[in-house]
């Protein structure tokens, strides 16, 4: 178990800028989602935490130390990689015992090998295929196979980089819950990357929203589904995705719809600067503010229950009420 502190990490590919200034603290024992599109800088991030690549600028703490200048092997992080990485050769037994048989992190005799090995297989559920080869399994039992060669041996910080990408949707729920009670029981630090927004607020007790190499938005799940700081942030979580609908600010409220709804500008955001912002609301779907960021004011959309077609309300006590007419 340990911290995990990235400062100012920078890194380019040539003329791509992967990381710019990234920023970020993962506290002891925690599980941190990492959420993004393709392209936004999840899996840099871990190699760069890995010690998988070298950095242009900034630096990577984990429990407090330096690791400016160390060596992957000397990190004590384990990585699941998206491209699985196992031994052609081995069985998944030998695959999954190869880090317990390395001596990185102690001496574990056949007894104990065995039993890590086998509470992790039957949490994954692939018990049964111990004496396969790689090359006899599907691309979804090849995932938990690479995902159990991490969890199965002690490290200050588990890698995941997509591990459930390639399973498909009931396993992927039915995992998503397993991973989620592991990382419960082992108490280890988990920084985990992710494109699937369902999979960032299912298993992590904060989430980083990344986009082009920047750090948009961190928060609990809560904070972020309910609370997102701009229309990308919005649109990431949900679906079918957010709409959005032009609106304009004037006399303290926020009019859109030709003027058909209007609610007022919730106490604490700024909109001397707004020209335009995004609603979200459609024939249906009920909403609420979030905080302004530059000159745009975010808002979450959900579907009410039991309401008839024509009705695009919002209503809050605090903010009172616009419908359509």
């Amino acid at each position: 178990m340990a911290t995990l502190e990235l400062h100012d990490v920078t890194k380019t590919y040539g003329k791509v800028q992967a990381l710019t200034d990234l920023s970020l603290a993962l506290g002891d024992g925690e599980f941190f989602v990492l959420l993004g599109p393709s392209g936004a800088g999840k899996t840099t991030t871990l190699k760069s935490v890995a010690g998988l690549q070298e950095i242009d600028s900034g630096r990577v703490t984990i429990g407090g130390t330096d690791m400016t200048g160390v060596e992957p092997y000397h990190r004590n992080v384990a990585m699941a990689f998206e491209s699985y990485a196992l031994y052609p050769q081995k069985t998944v037994f030998d695959n999954l015992a190869s880090p317990l048989r390395s001596g990185r992190t102690g001496t574990y005799d056949a007894d104990e090998q065995r039993r890590r090995i086998d509470l992790v297989t039957t949490t994954l559920g692939i018990n049964h295929l111990l004496q396969r080869f790689p090359r006899e399994l599907s691309n979804g039992q090849r995932q938990r196979v690479a995902l159990g060669r991490v969890l199965v041996r002690p490290a200050d910080i588990y890698l995941l980089d997509e591990p459930l990408s390639h399973l498909d949707a009931k396993l992927r729920a039915a995992m998503r819950a397993e991973l989620k009670q592991l990382g419960q029981m082992s108490n280890t630090t988990t920084f985990y990357v992710t494109h699937d927004y369902q999979e960032a607020l299912a298993l992590g007790d904060r989430i980083g929203v990344l986009r082009e190499g920047r750090l948009v938005q961190v928060g609990t799940p809560l904070e972020v589904w309910s609370r997102p700081v701009d229309s990308f942030v919005a649109k990431a979580l949900g679906q079918p995705e957010i709409n959005m609908i032009d609106a304009r600010v004037s006399d303290g409220r926020i009019r859109a719809g030709d003027g058909r709804i209007a609610v007022p500008i919730p106490a604490g955001v700024d909109v001397a600067a707004v020209t335009r912002s995004g609603s979200g609301c459609g024939p249906g779907i009920s909403s609420w503010p979030a905080p302004a960021v530059a000159a745009r004011t975010g808002w979450r959309c959900r579907a009410p229950s039991g309401l008839p077609n024509g009705w695009a309300g919002w209503s809050s006590s605090t903010y009172g009420s616009a419908t359509w007419t």
